[in-house]
């Protein structure tokens, strides 16, 4: 007896095609602190993540497949929407997302790039700086992109390195169409941050992150949290270099349906406050000392967040942070 079934890759695509297909009016929010708020959507999102699969090409990014790794691509970013469009766009390439602990020593940074060989340096402006040594010192990096929020950029050089912005990259790009991937290619890599030594890396495929975004998914959406796509979450209330923004929420809420917001560098208290405020977010994720900024911040009290729902790795779910 023969059967016949279709043979679905479980890839990172997948999430971010149904969100504009379903959910193409959401919302996801990009609020840095004195900066302009930026309102994208999911339908937007995925046309700019389409242009950046053609970014990705004109740069020669090398994709992978099973057992063979693509072209590594490092971002140094903050919480940002164009961090979120790399979440998807590197992976969807065939490329390796390398997501880089900018809060490690200088040194064990230069240790990770080294480590990893990447070859492209997505960079936030707040760390030229750090690009200028690293790209003197990885000599595997051959080309930096620049990421800013200004509407104007000055001229910006590396020595033995191509220099572009992302804004001007995405805004020339046509959309890229990407290919159906083995779902076991490798997406993502990072790092520990070293506290028994050196940094330590390690790798994900498309399947594992699929299938624990699909897992997640539904236990949100079950009691007690319940979400749904009429709850607003800030998933990045940790750095999104730390573990996928924390299991996957960029990745779970997008499959989730459920409206995004951004805060950019961490001002911690006032502005974050400011912003769940005015975004009503619902949903929001921290350790304990994330929280207790929040708390204990001299603004704290100038905002009603009751309904918020609080979820921390030692601590119950909350209701409210008045």
């Amino acid at each position: 007896m023969s059967y016949q079934y279709y043979d679905y890759q479980l890839t990172l695509d997948k999430i971010i095609r149904r969100a504009a297909q379903l959910y193409p009016d959401t919302e996801v929010v990009y609020a840095p602190p004195n900066g302009q708020v930026i309102r994208s959507n999911y339908a937007n999102e995925w046309d700019r993540i389409q242009r950046l699969g053609s970014v990705l090409e004109e740069l020669g990014i090398k994709p992978g497949e099973p057992g063979k790794f693509g072209s590594k691509v490092a971002v140094l970013d903050w919480n940002t929407i164009r961090h979120y469009e790399l979440y998807f766009g590197i992976p969807m390439y065939g490329a390796v997302l390398h997501t880089v602990n900018v809060l490690l020593a200088p040194e064990d940074i230069i240790y990770t790039l080294l480590q990893a060989q990447d070859e492209v340096l997505f960079i936030n402006e707040d760390f030229i700086s750090l690009a200028r040594v690293a790209a003197s010192l990885v000599k595997t990096i051959r080309k930096i992109v620049i990421m800013s929020d200004k509407a104007e950029h000055g001229e910006v050089s590396f020595d033995g390195v191509e220099v572009y912005w992302y804004e001007d990259l995405i805004k020339n790009a046509r959309p890229y169409n990407f290919p159906e991937l083995n779902e076991n290619t490798v997406a993502t890599m990072m790092f520990t941050s070293g506290t028994t030594g050196r940094p330590k890396g390690t790798y994900f495929t498309h399947r594992q992150l699929v299938l624990h975004a699909m897992s997640v998914a539904l236990s949100i959406t079950a009691p007690p949290i319940n979400a749904s796509i009429y709850d607003v979450a800030m998933p990045p209330l940790v750095p999104m270099f730390h573990v996928h923004a924390w299991g996957g929420l960029p990745y779970i809420a997008t499959l989730t349906g459920i409206k995004q917001v951004y805060p950019g560098r961490f001002e911690w208290g006032g502005w974050i406050l400011k912003v769940m405020r005015d975004e009503g977010v619902t949903i929001v994720n921290g350790v304990p000392t994330i929280l207790y900024n929040l708390l204990y911040h001299p603004d704290s009290t100038k905002y009603d967040l009751r309904g918020t729902e609080v979820h921390s790795w030692w601590c119950s779910i909350t209701k409210g942070l008045t």
